[in-house]
C-alpha cells in the first residue's frame, strides 16, 4: 500500500496556484492591458479559493471570478 501525503498534495495545490498568478501578474504590470488583469484577477481568485471555508467557496459562488460588463 502507498501513502499518499496530504500536506504534500496542498502544498503542490498552493505552488501551482501562486505560480500562475505571479505569471499572470507580471504580464499584466508589463501590459497594462485590462485582458491581462482580468486573467491575473482570476488567477488570484484560484489562490484564494484554496484557503476558503465550502460555506465561503459556496457563498461567493462564480461572482468573484465573474466580471460582468456593464452597458
Amino acid at each position: 500500500m502507498s501513502v499518499v501525503s496530504l500536506n504534500a498534495a496542498r502544498e503542490g495545490r498552493e505552488e501551482e496556484a501562486w505560480a500562475a498568478y505571479v505569471a499572470a501578474k507580471e504580464i499584466a504590470d508589463r501590459t497594462r492591458r485590462v485582458e491581462d488583469g482580468r486573467l491575473a484577477a482570476r488567477a488570484w481568485c484560484a489562490f484564494l479559493e484554496l484557503y476558503q471555508t465550502p460555506a465561503q467557496s459556496a457563498f461567493m459562488g462564480a461572482t468573484v471570478t465573474t466580471f460582468g460588463r456593464r452597458a
